[in-house]
């Protein structure tokens, strides 16, 4: 990932790597503002070399 953000105007550069965890899966920690601008807000993440987000079905 290379941002992610509530939405596509104001994104947030991802700064750290992901980890792998024990199950073979991977991780990695990011700090987006708070609060988001709506109860259950869609999360948008930036691939790397991508220039248009993907919407996710992560929800908070």
């Amino acid at each position: 990932m290379e941002k992610t953000g509530w939405d596509e105007r104001q994104p947030v550069p991802v700064t750290q790597l992901p980890t792998p965890d024990a199950g073979g899966k991977q991780s990695v920690k990011v700090a987006l503002p708070w609060p988001a601008p709506s109860p259950h807000a869609p999360l948008f993440v930036w691939l790397r070399g991508e220039e248009k987000s993907r919407r996710t079905n992560a929800r908070l």
